[in-house]
């Protein structure tokens, strides 16, 4: 399931599919406004042996 934030700037008609290859090019491309938008506050991200219960606050780099 793809979650995105409500008022996040995502196209009623796009696809889930769309909106994961513009968060991932907003990744890779260091888009932190676009990236932040597509996340919700209380989103649960897994990394490298752990995970955070919110959005990234500093720099994604």
């Amino acid at each position: 399931m793809f979650v995105v934030a409500q008022g996040a700037p995502v196209a009623e008609d796009e696809s889930a599919a769309q909106i994961a290859d513009r968060f991932a090019d907003a990744l890779a491309t260091g888009d932190q406004a676009t990236v932040r938008a597509l996340l919700l506050p209380k989103v649960l991200i897994f990394k490298s042996g752990g995970a955070d219960w919110c959005r990234p606050s500093t720099s994604l780099a």
